[in-house]
């Protein structure tokens, strides 16, 4: 599951993802009916925009949790609404605590991008992952020294009272 509109961080590990975001379709039903675009819809809402769930994910995600007995689903309006059963209720008070951290997360991603220039450093270390195979042991080392000095500097700067 990555977050995130124009970088592809990992919001939760990927061998993770998909048994974690059947929490994720469960708490977004926990108190109203929802077709699959409005779960969608709603989980990118829960998630403050930094998460935005594919169709196909979710349809299968939701077929999967009506086969476990967690959803139920009726026809209204042409559309299939699914609802949280008692069995759904209690899988996700169980496993509220992973939700809650999640959506935790989702909120820090989001002031680090928007308030600490997050975006800008993303960008600039996908690009590095992109062309690392190309560059020369020189400009290596040069870039090496600039991410040891950051990382120490910034390193200060946190734990400077």
């Amino acid at each position: 599951m990555y977050i995130g509109s124009e970088i592809n961080i990992p919001l939760i590990p990927r061998r993770r993802a998909r048994g974690f975001f059947k929490y994720l379709v469960l708490y977004s039903l926990r108190d109203k009916q929802l077709h699959g675009y409005g779960v969608m819809q709603e989980i990118e809402r829960i998630l403050h925009g930094q998460y935005s769930p594919s169709p196909g994910i979710v349809y299968p995600t939701l077929q999967l949790l009506e086969d476990m007995g967690y959803l139920k689903s009726t026809i209204m309006d042409g559309k299939r609404v699914y609802t949280i059963t008692e069995e759904g209720k209690r899988v996700l008070e169980k496993n509220i605590g992973k939700v809650k951290k999640i959506i935790e997360n989702s909120i820090k991603f989001k002031k680090f991008i928007v308030d600490l220039g997050g975006k800008e450093l993303f960008s600039a270390l996908m690009k590095l992952f992109k062309v690392m195979p190309t560059l020369d042991a020189e400009k290596v080392a040069r870039i090496r020294v600039l991410i040891e000095d950051f990382g120490k500097r910034l390193l200060e700067e946190i734990e400077e009272r």
